[in-house]
This record gives C-alpha cells, sequence and structure tokens, in this order.
C-alpha cells in the first residue's frame, strides 16, 4: 500500500533527479529506494520509461545501488529486452510521427547510441 501512495505521490521522479545528487550517500540512498520500488509493476514500468527517455539513467542507478541492495530481476531483464530490441521510447513514437526521413533516420541514430 505505502508503495502505492509513493508512486502516486511522484516518487519516481523526484527520485530519478536526486540520482544525479553530488552526494554519494544520497546517490546510494536513492538507487537503493528506486531498487526497491522496481518490485511494483507500476513504479518498475515509470522506472523503465525514465531510464529509456533518459540516457545515462539505467547506468547511474546501477553503478549506485550497492551489492547487497534489491532490484528485481524482471525489471533489469526489461530494461535489457528493450536495449537489445532497440524499442523506441514514448517519446521517440510520439515524435516520429512528425519527422521527415533524414531527421527520423538522424534521431534513430543518436536513441541507439544513448543506451551504449
Amino acid at each position: 500500500m505505502l508503495v502505492h501512495v509513493l508512486v502516486s505521490a511522484g516518487a519516481i521522479d523526484e527520485l530519478v533527479e536526486r540520482l544525479s545528487s553530488t552526494n554519494e550517500q544520497v546517490r546510494s540512498a536513492v538507487a537503493v529506494a528506486l531498487g526497491y520500488l522496481t518490485f511494483n509493476k507500476t513504479a518498475a514500468r515509470l522506472l523503465l520509461g525514465a531510464c529509456r527517455n533518459t540516457p545515462g539513467l539505467y547506468k547511474k542507478l546501477m553503478d549506485n545501488i550497492g551489492k547487497d541492495a534489491k532490484i528485481s530481476s524482471d525489471f533489469i531483464e526489461n530494461f535489457k529486452r528493450a536495449k537489445t530490441v532497440g524499442l523506441p521510447s514514448q517519446w521517440y513514437a510520439l515524435s516520429h510521427l512528425y519527422l521527415d526521413d533524414q531527421k527520423k533516420k538522424c534521431l534513430a541514430l543518436k536513441l541507439r547510441h544513448q543506451f551504449d
């Protein structure tokens, strides 16, 4: 129940923002909290969307989560699958409708490299 309240209150966005803190302890605590939230389907979906739309976010999360922290293996597998398959982010899917072919090719290359 508490997880649903946190998700409804926008905790994912707030935590994602703080994952870029200059304070290592803050980054670590945020990564642990996000890791635990990945066991909730709604929270995991929101975080996966954020990771796909924000270059380097998944790496920041994994770099700061620590050895003993918990993170859903389903979340990790879903991210890796999205990266491998190259599924477009929601932003890309919407913007794709309004771009000419040259801009589409350029954007597709940029998005493919965001996960490297």
